[in-house]
């Protein structure tokens, strides 16, 4: 027969539970930590963005706005595409160059870009080349990131997506809101949300 001394089973367990916990509160230290980066470095874009671009957002051009984590840079479509083109164009690549220039430091946050529409239905002339408003979305989107990673904006920081005309900013019943709703909108956020995604998806 083996015998224990009283207490030693517990004072074991007080010991584990006392090593999860300082692990516990080191990973959340950490975590604080990258969230106060990620907030710094938003907070720096966003202010070098309004005063980069203030031209642009005075005449309605470009809106930044930011939300708590979320910052958000909205371009109207005609200043950086023509009617049912996915090619930049000079004026585009303008503003483009004024964005890349802050986005090219931002190491914590991923940078997501989005192409809009109406709901306006692709025409016949163009139908072979975007099928649909989901085609036309994405593919500017891709030009934009495309444009950006040449003006040294990290590739691995920045990911595409179009989400055709179901995501409006107005309503589509008048030629003012179908205008706003045609748009490229560039949005910092933080990169642990897509940490916490891919997480979910492996349970």
């Amino acid at each position: 027969m083996i015998f224990q001394e009283p207490g030693q089973d517990g004072t074991q367990g007080q010991q584990e539970e006392s090593a999860n916990l300082r692990d516990t509160l080191q990973v959340t230290e950490a975590d604080l930590a990258k969230m106060k980066r990620e907030l710094e470095e938003s907070s720096k874009a966003h202010k070098d963005l309004v005063d980069g671009l203030k031209k642009e957002i005075d005449d309605g051009s470009i809106k930044i706005t930011r939300l708590k984590n979320r910052l958000s840079v909205e371009i109207v479509d005609k200043i950086l595409f023509a009617s049912g083109s996915a090619k930049i164009t000079p004026e585009g690549e303008g503003v483009l160059k004024k964005v890349s220039s802050v986005l090219k430091d931002v190491k914590e946050n991923d940078i997501r870009i989005e192409g809009h529409t109406d709901n306006v239905p692709i025409g016949p002339r163009l139908m072979e080349k975007f099928p649909s408003n989901w085609e036309l979305s994405t593919a500017r989107a891709t030009q934009v990131v495309r444009f950006l990673s040449h003006q040294e904006v990290p590739p691995e920081n920045m990911l595409a997506a179009g989400f055709s005309k179901y995501r409006p900013v107005a309503g589509n019943d008048d030629p003012e809101g179908r205008q706003r709703n045609r748009r490229i909108e560039i949005v910092l956020f933080p990169r642990d949300i897509v940490g916490i995604v891919e997480e979910i998806k492996r349970d």
